[in-house]
């Protein structure tokens, strides 16, 4: 687990965000956004992932909007607007967090790091964070969801190098 504090170094960051990548199946440009993405702010409050929290949860709301309107066209605005909200929560995108192994590579402080009632909603706000440093890097196709995936994600085999999370 990647735990900064005032005792602690920092992890090697390029290994971090090389095992992220492997990960998401996607090769950062700007590594930084990456970076960023998995800094929490107790961690370092000048370059924690809060920013990218707020924009990957428009991202999420936009794509998840976006494929409902498509999967149920005869579905109302209301009926849509239920299932976005549904399906765009921090539990949601906690639970993904953790079948990507996202916990393992979070810049945590130790009390953090300890996890208990707030592991959710941290894991859950970096996903959304990671979200944005895929769309700032490559674009909303790279955040958008591949049909007949489940999460969005495929099989690395059957994949070329961009896969999303979603």
């Amino acid at each position: 687990m990647a735990v900064r504090g005032a005792l602690f170094a920092p992890p090697d960051a390029c290994e971090v965000t090389l095992s992220v990548s492997e990960k998401l199946g996607y090769s950062f440009r700007d590594g930084d956004l990456l970076k960023r993405a998995l800094t929490h702010a107790g961690a370092n409050s000048a370059n924690s992932n809060e920013r990218l929290e707020f924009l990957g949860d428009r991202v999420l709301a936009l794509v998840v909007a976006e494929t409902l309107y498509q999967r149920y066209p005869d579905e109302d605005e209301g009926a849509l607007t239920r299932r976005v909200h549904s399906l765009v929560r921090w539990e949601a995108c906690a639970r993904v967090g953790e079948e990507i192994g996202l916990w393992d590579h979070l810049v945590l402080t130790r009390s953090e790091a300890a996890g208990g009632r707030a592991r959710g909603p941290i894991l859950g706000s970096a996903l959304e964070a990671v979200i944005a440093a895929l769309y700032l890097d490559g674009g909303l196709e790279v955040a958008m969801p591949r049909p007949g995936c489940r999460n969005g994600r495929k099989a690395a085999a059957r994949s070329p190098p961009r896969r999303s999370i979603l």
